[in-house]
């Protein structure tokens, strides 16, 4: 018994052409679209160039040219874009159309004036785009569009105006001198400071990190979809043969895999990576640390110049009260004009000291600005803060004291103890080459091919469906070495990290035990100080008392005045 299959001709014919009948419709809808995209860009474009060359209509106008020029002028820039493209496309487009005829038995010839015909459409869709601004334009009152411009300059310079003036009072306002406070400058420094910022910024990379070698326990799972429209003979995957004939193919697929066994490699590279964290905020800390020392010693650095200046202008306003003394004497014959000399010489000499102490005191302000990443403009006044009462009696600190508690909270010393950490499991992670390897992948796939005439899309899929699951055990033997080298400098890295620890504790024993010294030196050096201030007061009342009753001169005043 045979089963007879029957089919109209007309129905086997259109089979044929399906794919491309398809095809013609998708290039329909994109060409449509492609066409109205291009005449919007095409609008817009004409707009702004029409509002832009307004004042250029208006002249035009006023000098007698008619509508049918300025559509001219306004068209033919964008006629020649449309012609030049017209060139680049007619080329590609007949290309394209020789290759896909290529594949048919019977052909429709390709004419010459099928491609003319497009350019003619294609310049007349532009005209008719540009027709809708240009002709708007060309017919405008041109008084209206040279008004318009000139008020658009007024706008302008009114508007220019008010800025300027506007940034004028920010600029005033901003002169008042503000007053700034040790608490305030160090508040705006560790806020605005880049290298605090650059450090921060780093922690946050070492987080990611941290985030990201926990991810790596987790399994990938991957998908894709490809496409392929081919002509002319080439081999069909899905059919297993080679054909001769245009066809489209779909395929996708979707992968996994996952890492069972590396050594422990993921779980110290997770520990190393939180110890690199911890290190990084460390070093922020020790950041904020040192920029909160150079804040407070360049504040009270200049404090010092401020009260050094202040002294040295009551220098220079005694010396000029005694200039003015020695020349009253002078003029009345009581002195000698090198008694004058020697009086105009100590004037002119502390002019000098108080322009260089008026400079260091500028300077150590700019040093104080610059640690706050503040504008250099801006003045600022220093308020003196509150000392507390200098105590004379004996440092009951040692240095052996002071390093035993500040060890335990030194930035630079976590800092080096947590990269020694992270060193020393960096060797755990390089000893993991040793140990073989073990994953887990699999994928599924499908695919749909126009050459597979016998069966539609949705049974192509699932008649082309392939999965598979498999593992890979990689098992290391000889590598050249690389495992051991690796090892050798993981571990010559955390020598070098216990060294780095070791100096951070010997930079912190050597700067407390010189503060000590400082310290002690400095209260001895106060103390000396205040008892020779009192007795060179005491000693220049008496000699300024002799000086008034003229038992002394001028040369023994200024020497006494300057000890």
């Amino acid at each position: 018994m045979k089963i007879l299959i029957y089919a109209f001709l007309d129905d086997t014919i259109a089979g044929f052409y399906e794919n491309e009948q398809h095809t013609a419709g998708l290039l329909t809808w994109a060409t449509a679209f492609s066409i109205i995209i291009s005449c919007l860009g095409l609008l817009g474009l004409v707009i702004y160039t029409t509002n832009l060359r307004s004042k250029e209509i208006g002249i035009r106008k006023v000098l007698g040219a008619s509508v049918a020029q300025i559509i001219s002028v306004l068209s033919k820039d964008f006629i020649q874009l449309v012609l030049i493209a017209f060139v680049i496309a007619v080329p590609i487009s007949w290309w394209a159309s020789y290759k896909w005829l290529e594949d048919f038995a019977y052909k429709t010839p390709m004419s010459w004036w099928v491609f003319l015909l497009s350019g003619l459409v294609m310049i007349l869709v532009a005209l008719v785009t540009l027709s809708m601004q240009t002709i708007k334009a060309a017919i405008a009152n041109p008084v209206d569009s040279l008004r318009d411009n000139q008020i658009k300059i007024i706008y302008k310079a009114c508007f220019l105006t008010v800025i300027t003036v506007f940034c004028m009072l920010i600029s005033f306002s901003s002169r008042a001198q503000e007053v700034l406070t040790l608490r305030e400058a160090l508040d705006q420094a560790l806020s605005n400071n880049l290298q605090v910022k650059q450090a921060q910024m780093q922690a946050s990379l070492s987080e990611e990190d941290v985030k990201q070698a926990r991810m790596n326990f987790f399994p990938t799972l991957n998908a894709g979809v490809d496409g392929n429209l081919r002509w002319g003979k080439s081999f069909d995957q899905l059919t297993g043969s080679l054909i001769n004939q245009s066809t489209n193919s779909l395929n996708g697929n979707v992968n996994a895999s996952a890492s069972v066994f590396q050594g422990f490699a993921r779980t110290n590279q997770v520990s190393a990576n939180k110890y690199l964290l911890l290190a990084d905020q460390s070093n922020i800390e020790k950041i904020k640390s040192d920029l909160t020392l150079s804040v407070v010693t360049t504040y009270l650095e200049a404090l010092t110049n401020q009260d050094l200046l202040a002294a040295g202008e009551q220098q220079l306003a005694l010396s000029r009260s005694q200039l003015e003394v020695e020349q009253i004497n002078y003029d009345v014959g009581n002195k000698t004009l090198a008694d004058l000399s020697q009086a105009r010489s100590l004037v002119a000499a502390d002019e000098l000291n108080v322009t260089s102490a008026q400079n260091a005191y500028d300077l150590s302000v700019l040093n104080l600005k610059q640690l706050m990443e503040m504008n250099p403009s801006i003045p600022v006044e220093l308020e003196t803060p509150a000392l507390p009462e200098v105590s004379l009696s004996a440092n009951p600190y040692t240095a052996a004291e002071l390093f035993a508690q500040i060890r335990e909270t030194y930035p630079e010393i976590k800092q080096a103890e947590y990269n020694s950490l992270a060193a020393k499991t960096n060797i755990a992670i390089a000893k993991s080459g040793y140990y073989p390897e073990l994953s887990l992948r699999g994928s599924a796939g499908t695919g749909y091919s126009s050459a597979q005439q016998s069966s539609d899309f949705n049974q192509q899929l699932s008649d082309n469906l392939n999965e598979y699951i498999g593992f890979s055990l990689s098992i290391p033997i000889f590598n050249n070495f690389r495992t051991k080298i690796a090892v050798s400098k993981a571990k010559i890295s955390y020598e070098n990290a216990l060294l780095n620890e070791r100096q951070a504790e010997n930079n912190l024993n050597k700067i407390i035990n010189q503060a000590v010294l400082d310290l002690r030196s400095a209260e001895k050096s106060y103390n000396s100080t205040r008892q020779a201030f009192e007795a060179t007061k005491e000693a220049f009342e008496v000699l300024r008392q002799r000086y008034e009753v003229g038992l002394a001169n001028s040369i023994e005043l200024s020497t006494s005045q300057r000890i």
